[in-house]
């Protein structure tokens, strides 16, 4: 399994998609359960409503699209609408609809879209998450290089950090820029608790840029 963990507005991801675009040929399917067949499917990632606007306030929240080549075929699953469903979204229709990366698309890629999120007055930014490999997927996939190139390509010219205590992560020149301004990085993936980068890391890391 491999991930690309960052922080990103949505013009953060701006530069890295018109880089790759033209080079790469995905769609971006929502995962996730609706009360009609009429699915969302993006072909464009700028297309996506909420894309640099987390829903959720976590990581691990497991909302998003699964990307995935344009040619292949996506499984939608049909539902009967019972009681339990209807207490958990609310469906009226007599049956409801289910496409999801997981067991249905595990040999793609899933995009957790994380972004800004407000909470009492005071902004963060949830870690995004783009990941592949799960389970018995092979790391000979024919996908692999295509999504390495997409990771890639989309966190270019990122700044890598240290996070306390979650390891290293890219964010995006804007969402830094918050963060310098008192927006807080939220990377835990079981709590909501914020968390920091540790400042000797970044200190380093403006060291070691060129003077201009």
């Amino acid at each position: 399994m491999f991930d690309f963990q960052f922080f990103a507005t949505r013009g953060d991801l701006a530069p890295g998609w018109e880089a790759v675009k033209n080079m790469i040929d995905f769609k971006f399917v929502y995962d996730g359960y609706r009360d009609n067949p009429d699915w969302p499917i993006y072909y464009n990632l700028f297309d996506i409503p909420e894309l640099g606007m987390a829903k959720y306030g976590s990581v691990g929240s497991r909302y998003g699209y699964i990307v995935m080549p344009t040619n292949e075929p996506v499984k939608m699953i049909k539902h009967k609408t019972s009681e339990s469903t209807y207490n958990i979204y609310n469906f009226l229709t007599e049956y409801y609809y289910s496409v999801t990366f997981w067991p249905d698309h595990k040999s793609f890629a899933f995009f957790e879209l994380g972004g800004f999120w407000m909470e009492q007055d005071v902004p963060n930014i949830i870690g995004s998450n783009l990941f592949f490999g799960i389970g018995d997927v092979s790391s000979e996939n024919e996908f692999l290089g295509q999504y390495k190139l997409f990771g890639k390509a989309l966190t270019k010219g990122f700044t890598t950090v240290k996070m306390k205590p979650f390891g290293q992560w890219k964010v995006g020149p804007e969402a830094l820029e918050m963060y310098r301004n008192g927006t807080r990085l939220i990377a835990d993936k079981a709590e909501l608790r914020y968390t920091t980068i540790i400042p000797e890391f970044l200190e380093k890391k403006n060291k070691d840029k060129p003077s201009t």
